[in-house]
């Protein structure tokens, strides 16, 4: 091989890496974007609850969701150097997640004449894992079954065996096949199974039901 054509490879290597690494920040800040307008659409929401009912639980809902679009601001920050904001490993009770996730997304389904219930599970269950990013992937499974199911939405969790289902389930069909969809839509998704991936686990997605399947923490003896 001549000089001259290692040259060329080089440079064509170099430059395809240079694509690659775009790309991925491209998608990174992209997925950012995205979810940063979850928490702050569900904290909208909640102030217009919080001035029609007076509701306290509606103010600390807000409190919460905007923590959580500062967090989410950390990864738009990281992004364009191809990063996101580290994930923690820290053990996680499954209830007080449910209660959050629902009480976010309660204020959108009543706007649209549907409720989020709350199937309370057994004491002791848990997760390794970030709250942050666990939040992040139920709220995305809500606000697809809020926007494109039918009837209540009900969350709640099982266990089976070493693993842990965390569920969203609704009357309607928001985990049907996807049809052709504008640029940025059905992105939560994505985002949500990539979560359950880095958590070890997966998005599971069957008739009027999408879950989280992760491993489950065993309780300390």
């Amino acid at each position: 091989m001549s000089a001259a054509l290692a040259g060329w490879l080089v440079a064509l290597l170099v430059a395809a890496v240079a694509v690659r690494a775009d790309r991925r920040r491209a998608r990174l800040v992209a997925h950012a974007l995205h979810e940063v307008r979850g928490p702050l659409t569900a904290a909208r929401l909640a102030v217009a609850t919080a001035e029609r009912d007076r509701r306290p639980g509606a103010l600390r809902t807000i409190d919460r969701e905007l923590a959580r679009a500062g967090d989410l601001l950390a990864d738009l920050a990281a992004a364009p150097g191809g990063r996101r904001r580290p994930d923690a490993t820290d053990a996680v009770d499954v209830a007080p997640l449910l209660r959050r996730a629902a009480a976010a997304w309660r204020p959108a389904a009543q706007g649209r004449g549907r409720d989020v219930l709350v199937v309370a599970p057994g004491a002791g269950l848990r997760v390794r894992g970030d709250r942050g990013r666990l939040l992040q992937a139920l709220s995305n499974l809500l606000a697809n079954a809020v926007e494109h199911g039918s009837g209540p939405v009900v969350v709640g969790a099982r266990a089976d065996g070493a693993r842990l289902r965390l569920e969203v389930v609704d009357d309607g069909a928001q985990a049907a096949a996807p049809s052709p969809r504008p640029p940025g839509r059905g992105l939560g998704l994505a985002i949500t199974a990539d979560i359950a991936r880095r958590h070890g686990g997966s998005l599971v997605r069957e008739d009027g039901r999408a879950a989280l399947e992760l491993p489950r923490l065993e309780a300390a003896p």
